[in-house]
């Protein structure tokens, strides 16, 4: 199933400047300038279709001008990943002013809901104007699929959780969804958020997602979210807010991650989080920091 990542965590940063095909500057005439692509392999996960992707292309030498480079993509092996249907070339040449060492070709795969083998495609160099095209011409790109790793990783989920955080500990229970509904695969419900024991239904809704080279899980919880409401002395029935808490401030929105370990028995928690709720002002009901996750056996 496709999973779209919530927050674009991009493998390079995204720094490509690109100028115009019309650049009356000209092109480096500097002699023993070549370029090459930097990196022989990458992966990238097939499914992550939010992530764009940079592949960077390398110059060596001193230019006197910008170096435009073209680039050909090719599906490559018995797998291969076709342009447009599996992934998206935002352009297939990048223009490299004066001064700079690197560009970057940049792509997105596009995803699907389909379990497959990973697919495969090269981003070769096909014309330099501006500089000699050296000997590592291409990079082999792996979409990595994780749609099967889905459906264990889910099951490996759902169940009973131990929580030990600053306050101490407490049970949680993690549900899901059956196969054929919208959310299986994607979504999980964290029952018993906080530890109160007058609220035992406090639940903190989390997207599941699997790296696909370590097949590790990770849960995203997304900053004020509602989980449930609370009867308060002063202000009746509020709502409260799943947020985040780094011990001194409170943050309403934004989001954090617990990434399990390799054998997907303990999440640990980025950061600390809090149920809040906002009458006039922000009002704690439950603050934690340290906070990690260990599967009870069953």
């Amino acid at each position: 199933m496709k999973l779209n990542k919530i927050l674009a965590i991009a493998l390079a940063a995204l720094t490509m400047t690109a100028c115009s095909d019309d650049d009356d500057s000209g092109y480096n005439t500097a002699a023993d300038v070549t370029v090459n692509m930097a990196d022989p392999t990458m992966n990238a996960t097939e499914d992550y279709t939010g992530i764009m992707y940079n592949v960077p292309i390398e110059v060596t030498g001193v230019a006197n001008g910008p170096i435009k480079v073209t680039v050909e993509m090719q599906g490559v092996g018995s797998t291969p990943a076709e342009a447009d249907k599996h992934y998206i070339v935002t352009t297939d040449y990048v223009i490299i002013p004066e001064g700079e060492t690197i560009g970057y070709i940049e792509f997105h795969p596009t995803g699907d809901d389909e379990i497959n083998e990973n697919r495969v495609f090269d981003i070769k160099i096909v014309k330099a104007e501006g500089a000699k095209i050296g000997t590592q011409t291409t990079t082999t790109i792996t979409l990595k699929d994780d749609d099967h790793l889905i459906p264990q990783a889910y099951s490996a989920t759902i169940g009973n959780w131990m929580v030990d955080c600053s306050d101490g500990q407490y049970q949680v229970e993690i549900t899901g969804y059956p196969e054929g509904d919208p959310k299986y695969g994607k979504e999980v419900n964290v029952v018993g958020i906080g530890g109160d024991p007058d609220y035992p239904n406090l639940t903190a809704v989390a997207q599941i997602s699997v790296d696909p080279d370590t097949e590790q899980i990770k849960l995203t919880f997304n900053y004020g979210q509602v989980i449930g409401t609370v009867m308060t002395s002063r202000f009746g029935e509020q709502k409260l807010q799943f947020i985040g808490f780094d011990g001194t401030y409170i943050y309403p929105t934004g989001s954090q991650d617990a990434v399990s370990n390799p054998s997907r028995t303990q999440f640990a928690f980025s950061e600390g989080f809090a149920g809040c709720y906002n009458a006039g002002g922000w009002y704690g009901w439950f603050m934690q920091l340290d906070v990690s996750m260990t599967k009870i056996a069953n």
